[in-house]
């Protein structure tokens, strides 16, 4: 079933500024649903160089929305902001992001009243939800490879290897700041090697901690001269053990975990076409989700909660329909819920687009999304409360 059902809408960045959050999979909103993280650029309309500032700020969303710069950042790019990120240890006042100084990038961990806790040796790309632990990987090569998704200003100090032994995905404790690779780019171009990938550049993207922790996915990722962009869901264990390959591609896209034991991901299996398929992590068992309801892919994030009933996903504009939908999907009655439509602008593609990026609140109450249909780049949040409560009046699919 499909059904457009608009929710009630309001942003929540100050009008006729530039500013936005980042990625889908991760809650911006703190835990007491009091702040949200944000990023504010000066320009929306180019790639940022290394010596582009956007603030690191909080927005007070119980104070008239009122935003507070933290940091004059220089880590930042428009795709993932400054990967900001609540610690689950103390998820009210205190989060995690990425700094540059120079030619040195790492990560700070700060709280609400701008008092700076400690500093850490490296970067993080994701954050355990116990806020034990980070995973990190060399943003210079992604900046090389995926332009939008990694740092400018720093170096590459594996840029001649194609998949090095010594880089790769590192571990970090986040209390002692030591740290350790887990997973090389060498290990992964052995494991299972296909025939075009020789001599070709070799990356990770789009790491994902599992909810308890003790499994890492992500996707390897390489683009041979003159083809298409190719890529594997690998996961392991926390510390890099049991490596496997779950999809081998080479359409695999956007993911989330469901459960320790379950991934949602936008990608082909085998011969089928490129579909949301429930991945199994232990059986290897596929499950096509939303059969005939999805055109393409979106950003999928699941409902924060016990059940993990819904997930929301945005849409990509394309010749027939220049807006972005955003999308709740009830996965008990394989009922689609489009909720809002937002124009997206001309001239805004590439490095500089600006996704929905849909993500949850806390309290599966408020889905927070990035937009420029005002004609600036602005952090929204839609009200779902009343749809869900009606979703949970409806029968499930188990009960019929």
């Amino acid at each position: 079933m499909h059904f457009k059902k608009p929710v009630p809408i309001k942003r929540i960045s100050s009008a006729d500024k530039h500013f936005f959050f980042g990625y889908y999979d991760r809650i911006p909103i703190s835990k007491n649903g009091r702040y949200h993280l944000a990023i504010h650029p000066q320009f929306a309309d180019r790639s940022n160089t290394e010596s582009d500032k956007a603030p690191l700020c909080i927005i007070d969303l119980q104070d008239k929305n009122k935003w507070i710069p933290l940091d004059e950042n220089t880590a930042w790019n428009w795709q993932m902001g400054a990967n900001a990120q609540w610690l689950g240890s103390s998820p009210d006042s205190v989060f995690i992001y990425n700094v540059r100084e120079k030619d040195r990038i790492f990560a700070r961990i700060r709280d609400i009243s701008s008092n700076i806790l400690y500093d850490l040796p490296l970067p993080v790309y994701d954050v355990s939800k116990d806020g034990r632990y980070a995973i990190t990987v060399n943003f210079a090569r992604i900046h090389t490879c995926r332009p939008g998704y990694g740092y400018t200003g720093i170096i590459d100090y594996f840029s001649s290897e194609s998949a090095p032994k010594n880089d790769g995905i590192f571990f970090i404790d986040l209390k002692t700041g030591n740290s350790e690779l887990i997973v090389s780019l060498d290990q992964c171009r052995s494991f299972e090697p296909e025939l075009n990938m020789k001599s070709t550049m070799h990356w990770f993207n789009h790491i994902m901690i599992s909810p308890n922790g003790s499994h890492i996915m992500f996707l390897h990722r390489w683009q041979p001269k003159d083809s298409a962009l190719s890529t594997r869901l690998f996961i392991c264990n926390r510390d890099g053990t049991n490596l496997s390959l779950i999809n081998r591609g080479p359409i695999v896209s956007h993911c989330d975990w469901r459960d320790e034991n379950h991934i949602l991901s936008f990608c082909q299996s085998g011969e089928k076409p490129p579909y949301y398929y429930l991945l199994d992590i232990n059986s290897k068992q596929v499950e096509v989700v939303g059969e005939n309801l999805f055109n393409w892919d979106g950003h999928c994030h699941y409902y924060p909660l016990d059940d993990k009933r819904w997930f929301v996903t945005d849409t990509y504009p394309d010749f027939n329909n220049p807006k972005r939908t955003l999308i709740i999907f009830d996965t008990y009655t394989n009922t689609r819920f489009d909720i809002g439509e937002f124009l997206s602008l001309e001239g805004y593609e590439g490095e500089i687009r600006c996704d929905l990026h849909s993500r949850w609140d806390n309290k599966g109450k408020f889905i927070s999304f990035d937009s420029m249909h005002e004609g600036y780049r602005g952090i929204y949040l839609a009200d779902v409360s009343n749809l869900i409560k009606k979703c949970k009046k409806l029968k499930t699919n188990m009960e019929e």
